[in-house]
C-alpha cells in the first residue's frame, strides 16, 4: 500500500496523480517548460509557462483520460530518504499514461527537471507506472513514442522491455521512433496511429519566428511529456 498522499511509490520516489487544482502540480509544469532538454524535444515549437493554460491542460487530461481509464498524469516526488539534503519531498518530474480515443493501447511518457536527470528516476518511475497499471487495471499492452535522435529515451524504452516497431516522419520533419510492449502477435500499424493523431492536431507556429509556416502540432505540445510520449 502506498504512503498516504501517493498513488503508488518506489523506495526513492512517491508518485501522485496530477491534480489541476493543485498549484504545486501546475507550477512543476511551468518549471518543466523552461528546461533546456524539454524545449529541445519540442523540435522548435513553442512551449508555455502560462499556469492557467497548464491548469486547463491537466483538467482535460483528468476528464478525458483519468475519469475514463483510471490512469493519467502523475507528479513524481523525490523522497528525503533518497536525498538527505531535502527537508521534505520535492516534485522533480512527471510520468504519464495517456490513451487516445482510437489507440489500441495507452502510451507512456515522462519529463524531469534537468537537475534530476541521469539518476535513474525516469526508469524507476516509468517501471512503477507500468507495474501499477498492470496490477490495478490489468493493462498488458503499451505504446511509446520518442524522437529518433533521443538515444537516452530510446535506451530507457528498451530497458523497460519495449520493442521498436517503426520509424515515422512528422510534418515538422522530425523522425519519431514507435515502440510497443506486450503486443506480440497483434497486427498493429503504429504508423497509421501516428497519422491519425496528426490529422486531429490544430495548427501552431514554430518558436522564434512569428512568420514561420504553421505546422500541425499537438494541442498541448508545449506542456506534454515529450521525452517519450508525444501525446
Amino acid at each position: 500500500m502506498a504512503t498516504e498522499g501517493y498513488t503508488f511509490e518506489t523506495p526513492r520516489l512517491g508518485i501522485e496523480l496530477a491534480n489541476p487544482k493543485n498549484d504545486i502540480h501546475c507550477q512543476l509544469y511551468v518549471e518543466l517548460n523552461q528546461q533546456p532538454t524539454f524545449i529541445k524535444n519540442l523540435d522548435g515549437l513553442t512551449s508555455t509557462t502560462n499556469i492557467d493554460t497548464i491548469r486547463a491542460f491537466l483538467q482535460r487530461r483528468w476528464t478525458d483520460i483519468y475519469e475514463k481509464w483510471g490512469y493519467g498524469n502523475y507528479i513524481v516526488w523525490l523522497k528525503p530518504l533518497a536525498d538527505p539534503s531535502l527537508p521534505e519531498p520535492k516534485p522533480i518530474g512527471t510520468v504519464t499514461m495517456v490513451r487516445e480515443p482510437n489507440a489500441p493501447a495507452p502510451d507512456i511518457g515522462y519529463a524531469f527537471l534537468d537537475a534530476y536527470q541521469g539518476k535513474g528516476y525516469a526508469t524507476e518511475s516509468c517501471q512503477a507506472l507500468l507495474d501499477y497499471c498492470r496490477n490495478e487495471f490489468n493493462q498488458q499492452q503499451y505504446l511509446c513514442f520518442t524522437r529518433s535522435w533521443n538515444q537516452a529515451s530510446r535506451a530507457l524504452a528498451e530497458r523497460l522491455g519495449f520493442k521498436l516497431e517503426a520509424e515515422h516522419r512528422l510534418p515538422t520533419g522530425a523522425e519519431l521512433a514507435c515502440y510497443s510492449l506486450g503486443t506480440e502477435g497483434m497486427n498493429w500499424d503504429l504508423g497509421s496511429i501516428v497519422e491519425d493523431r496528426i490529422k486531429k492536431m490544430p495548427l501552431d507556429k514554430r518558436a522564434g519566428d512569428a512568420a514561420a509556416t504553421a505546422a500541425p502540432v499537438p494541442e498541448d505540445a508545449g506542456i506534454t511529456e515529450t521525452a517519450i510520449a508525444t501525446s
